[in-house]
């Protein structure tokens, strides 16, 4: 490109000769035989008018060494001088005219000063968007997903019988989707407190009573109300008596009972409080001689308030 350039600018200025113009010099540093006609050719190139090195008071100077080569040095006056290594005598001309365009281009064809393209101006950054503080999601169970339940819980239990108060504790399991659920629970009730005169004195009934019902489940919140029926069956033991006098008996019962219960997380650990009764409605095992008449007739519904806990996890 810079040889293209210094080749045809100067041509129209280089087309006319004056008689100060200072031809381009050839030197011959030695002799041999084997490269005079291309030196020869050299120098009638350098005498030719409207070249780039025309009138500039160059010199080239061409050294022979053995192989057979020759070095060749173009030198223009404000230019650094250029050198060049050539092999075989056809080649010689060719070179010297490539290095005396080569420094003459640099003052013909000045390389221009380095431009900067301007920086492209900034793309304007969208409006900050107001953080908007996340409300956290409540974990709770999605319709149709199982949910796993298990349950503890203990309280007070009217008997109807013969009225009295006794401690109740059941534990729990369920599992079935969010709205209605299979629970399967074993429940104690013992250390009975008389509520009417009359009794045996030493009267003490535990029930052991194992059931499995249905649940409906009405979601509150995080929380949940719950009613469910259920069927069970109940081991009843009575006793009572002095140090002189002891009588006991025990009878099986089968019951169905309601429950009402709201706990307070549908997933995770959560409180509960419930409300339930039962009532017997047939024997299923009693002793060949009856129920003992020194005892009080066995319990036949009950009542009861409990609060406990719950854990419960969809699946």
């Amino acid at each position: 490109m810079a040889a293209g350039c210094a080749l045809a600018a100067p041509s129209a200025a280089l087309a006319q000769t004056t008689p100060t113009c200072a031809p381009t010099e050839l030197v011959a540093d030695g002799t041999d035989a084997r490269w005079e006609p291309a030196v020869e050719a050299v120098r009638r190139a350098l005498a030719s008018e409207g070249r780039a090195w025309s009138c500039r008071g160059g010199r080239v100077v061409v050294s022979f060494a053995p192989g057979p080569r020759a070095v060749v040095v173009a030198e223009v006056p404000g230019e650094a001088p250029a050198t060049r290594t050539v092999r075989a005598p056809s080649e010689l001309a060719a070179t010297v005219e490539g290095l005396l365009i080569v420094v003459s281009a640099a003052e013909t064809c000045p390389v221009p000063p380095a431009t900067v393209a301007p920086s492209p101006a900034p793309r304007p950054s969208p409006a900050a968007q107001p953080v908007t503080p996340s409300t956290p999601v409540p974990r709770t169970a999605t319709p149709g997903r199982f949910l796993a339940v298990v349950f503890a819980d203990a309280g007070l239990r009217f008997e109807g019988a013969r009225p009295t108060l006794s401690g109740t504790a059941r534990f729990g399991a369920g599992f079935g989707v969010r709205w209605v659920r299979l629970e399967l629970w074993a429940r104690l009730d013992t250390f009975d407190a008389t509520l009417a005169d009359g009794q045996p004195p030493g009267l003490g009934t535990d029930v052991l009573v194992v059931g499995a019902g249905a649940v409906g489940v009405i979601p509150l919140g995080q929380g949940a109300l719950e009613a469910g029926l259920g069927f069970s069956v109940a081991e009843v033991n009575e006793a009572t008596g002095t140090t002189y006098e002891q009588h006991e008996d025990a009878l099986g019962q089968t019951r169905v009972g309601a429950l009402l219960r709201w706990r307070s997380r549908e997933a995770g650990l959560g409180f509960t409080a419930a409300l339930d009764a039962d009532v017997a409605v047939g024997v299923l095992a009693q002793g060949a001689a009856g129920w003992d008449p020194a005892l009080p007739p066995p319990t036949t519904w009950s009542a009861a308030l409990s609060a406990g806990v719950a854990w419960g996890s969809a699946l």
